[in-house]
Protein backbone atom coordinates (compact mmCIF):
# COMPACT_ATOMS: atom_id res chain seq x y z
CA UNK A 1 0.00 0.00 0.00
CA UNK A 2 3.09 2.19 0.86
CA UNK A 3 4.38 1.77 -2.64
CA UNK A 4 0.93 2.50 -4.22
CA UNK A 5 0.94 5.85 -2.73
CA UNK A 6 4.13 6.75 -3.27
CA UNK A 7 3.52 6.22 -6.96
CA UNK A 8 0.42 7.82 -6.79
CA UNK A 9 2.03 11.05 -5.67
CA UNK A 10 4.98 10.80 -7.86
CA UNK A 11 2.27 10.92 -11.30
CA UNK A 12 0.70 13.30 -9.56
CA UNK A 13 3.55 15.80 -9.54
CA UNK A 14 4.58 14.91 -13.01
CA UNK A 15 2.77 16.80 -15.27
CA UNK A 16 3.48 20.07 -13.25
CA UNK A 17 7.46 19.12 -12.89
CA UNK A 18 7.29 18.00 -16.87
CA UNK A 19 5.94 21.64 -17.90
CA UNK A 20 8.65 23.32 -16.19
CA UNK A 21 11.46 21.31 -17.04
CA UNK A 22 10.10 21.75 -21.05
CA UNK A 23 9.47 25.49 -20.31
CA UNK A 24 13.30 25.35 -19.31
CA UNK A 25 14.28 23.65 -22.02
CA UNK A 26 12.80 25.63 -24.54
CA UNK A 27 14.02 28.84 -23.35
CA UNK A 28 17.62 26.70 -23.34
CA UNK A 29 16.89 25.96 -27.40
CA UNK A 30 15.92 29.35 -28.30
CA UNK A 31 19.23 30.71 -26.82
CA UNK A 32 20.97 28.00 -28.96
CA UNK A 33 19.09 29.57 -31.78
CA UNK A 34 19.71 32.90 -30.76
CA UNK A 35 23.64 32.01 -30.99
CA UNK A 36 23.05 30.15 -34.13
CA UNK A 37 21.26 33.04 -35.68
CA UNK A 38 23.80 36.21 -34.48
CA UNK A 39 26.82 34.24 -35.64
CA UNK A 40 24.98 33.81 -39.28
CA UNK A 41 23.44 37.24 -39.10
CA UNK A 42 24.96 39.34 -42.15
CA UNK A 43 28.15 41.30 -40.92
CA UNK A 44 27.83 44.58 -43.21
CA UNK A 45 27.02 45.78 -39.58
CA UNK A 46 26.98 44.07 -36.51
CA UNK A 47 23.60 46.05 -35.51
CA UNK A 48 21.50 43.52 -36.96
CA UNK A 49 22.96 40.66 -34.92
CA UNK A 50 22.79 42.59 -31.74
CA UNK A 51 19.52 43.64 -32.33
CA UNK A 52 18.22 40.09 -31.92
CA UNK A 53 16.64 38.94 -28.68
CA UNK A 54 15.39 36.24 -27.11
CA UNK A 55 12.29 36.58 -24.27
CA UNK A 56 9.70 35.08 -23.15
CA UNK A 57 5.69 36.16 -22.34
CA UNK A 58 3.45 34.51 -20.94
CA UNK A 59 4.22 30.45 -22.50
CA UNK A 60 5.33 32.20 -25.10
CA UNK A 61 9.30 31.66 -26.00
CA UNK A 62 10.11 34.94 -29.02
CA UNK A 63 12.78 35.46 -30.89
CA UNK A 64 13.08 38.99 -32.20
CA UNK A 65 14.82 41.27 -34.25
CA UNK A 66 14.18 44.29 -32.16
CA UNK A 67 14.30 47.32 -34.06
CA UNK A 68 15.96 45.95 -37.00
CA UNK A 69 13.30 46.45 -39.21
CA UNK A 70 15.09 45.16 -42.36
CA UNK A 71 15.48 41.62 -40.59
CA UNK A 72 12.73 40.14 -43.14
CA UNK A 73 14.27 41.95 -46.24
CA UNK A 74 17.85 40.10 -45.16
CA UNK A 75 16.16 36.90 -45.01
CA UNK A 76 14.13 36.68 -47.67
CA UNK A 77 15.55 39.31 -49.98
CA UNK A 78 13.65 41.67 -51.53
CA UNK A 79 12.22 41.87 -55.48
CA UNK A 80 13.95 44.42 -57.49
CA UNK A 81 11.93 47.98 -57.62
CA UNK A 82 12.55 51.89 -57.98
CA UNK A 83 12.45 53.91 -56.05
CA UNK A 84 11.90 58.19 -57.06
CA UNK A 85 14.88 60.45 -56.43
CA UNK A 86 12.45 62.72 -54.51
CA UNK A 87 11.71 59.93 -51.95
CA UNK A 88 15.44 59.68 -51.24
CA UNK A 89 16.21 63.23 -51.24
CA UNK A 90 13.03 63.84 -48.61
CA UNK A 91 14.43 61.01 -46.32
CA UNK A 92 17.89 62.51 -46.25
CA UNK A 93 16.51 65.75 -45.22
CA UNK A 94 14.87 63.93 -42.28
CA UNK A 95 17.71 61.54 -41.27
CA UNK A 96 20.75 63.63 -42.21
CA UNK A 97 22.51 61.28 -44.08
CA UNK A 98 24.05 61.93 -47.40
CA UNK A 99 22.04 60.75 -50.49
CA UNK A 100 23.64 60.30 -54.15
CA UNK A 101 22.10 62.08 -56.73
CA UNK A 102 21.32 59.63 -59.54
CA UNK A 103 19.40 60.85 -62.68
CA UNK A 104 15.71 59.77 -61.81
CA UNK A 105 15.19 56.70 -60.35
CA UNK A 106 17.03 54.65 -58.29
CA UNK A 107 16.66 50.31 -58.65
CA UNK A 108 17.49 48.46 -55.30
CA UNK A 109 17.17 44.94 -55.39
CA UNK A 110 18.58 42.54 -52.57
CA UNK A 111 19.23 38.87 -52.77
CA UNK A 112 18.98 36.67 -49.76
CA UNK A 113 20.49 35.96 -46.88
CA UNK A 114 19.39 33.66 -44.57
CA UNK A 115 19.86 33.76 -41.11
CA UNK A 116 17.36 32.81 -39.15
CA UNK A 117 15.86 29.63 -40.89
CA UNK A 118 19.43 28.24 -40.74
CA UNK A 119 20.43 28.98 -36.95
CA UNK A 120 16.56 26.95 -36.87
CA UNK A 121 17.94 24.26 -38.77
CA UNK A 122 21.55 24.00 -37.12
CA UNK A 123 19.90 24.37 -33.36
CA UNK A 124 16.77 21.51 -34.34
CA UNK A 125 19.32 18.71 -34.32
CA UNK A 126 19.98 19.36 -30.24
CA UNK A 127 16.11 19.57 -29.70
CA UNK A 128 15.49 15.65 -28.91
CA UNK A 129 18.14 15.33 -26.75
CA UNK A 130 17.27 18.52 -24.95
CA UNK A 131 13.55 17.27 -24.38
CA UNK A 132 14.76 13.98 -23.43
CA UNK A 133 16.82 15.01 -20.71
CA UNK A 134 13.79 17.38 -19.84
CA UNK A 135 11.53 14.09 -19.14
CA UNK A 136 13.95 12.56 -17.31
CA UNK A 137 14.88 15.32 -14.97
CA UNK A 138 10.97 16.13 -14.39
CA UNK A 139 10.56 11.92 -13.58
CA UNK A 140 13.50 12.52 -10.83
CA UNK A 141 11.81 15.26 -9.71
CA UNK A 142 8.87 13.78 -9.09
CA UNK A 143 10.27 11.41 -6.99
Amino acid sequence: MENLTHIQRIVMRLPEKLNQEIMRKSQEFMRFVLKYARAKAPKDSTYLANALNVYTRGKSIILSTGDAYYANFVEFGSAPHVVPIEYLEQHSRISGMPVFKPRAFVRLSGKAQPFLYPAFEDALSQLPNMLTNAALSAIRESK
